[in-house]
């Protein structure tokens, strides 16, 4: 996670699970002047990922989802282009990605 605009009015989170180390998980925390600003991950060893994200209020985050398509992905037990305060932004860089607004979201992306 790291800072899109000045005063973290604006964040990206872009988890990069698995990689030459076989990282299976990640969390981390940054307390800004907004709030806190959450994100942990989980990958399955079928492949599958759950990846929680906390967004303070008045900031919006850019969200990248690694998925091969955004079918793929659910967000709140929804497909996470149908879920309030979700919009999908498209697919780039092996992820699905996804603008939020203030909240938590759960994404989940199936093997």
């Amino acid at each position: 996670m790291k800072p899109a605009a000045a005063g973290y009015s604006k964040i990206t989170i872009q988890p990069l699970p698995g990689g030459q180390y076989g990282v299976e998980h990640a969390a981390a925390s940054v307390d800004t002047v907004r709030g806190l600003i959450r994100s942990g991950w989980t990958q399955a060893k079928d492949g599958s990922l759950k990846l929680d994200v906390t967004i303070p209020a008045n900031t919006t985050a850019t969200v990248y989802v690694p998925a091969t398509a955004k079918g793929k992905v659910t967000e709140g037990n929804r497909p996470a282009h149908q879920s309030t305060g979700v919009r999908y932004a498209g697919h780039r860089l092996d992820a699905e990605v996804y603008e939020v607004g203030s909240g938590t979201y759960s994404f989940r992306v199936t093997a």
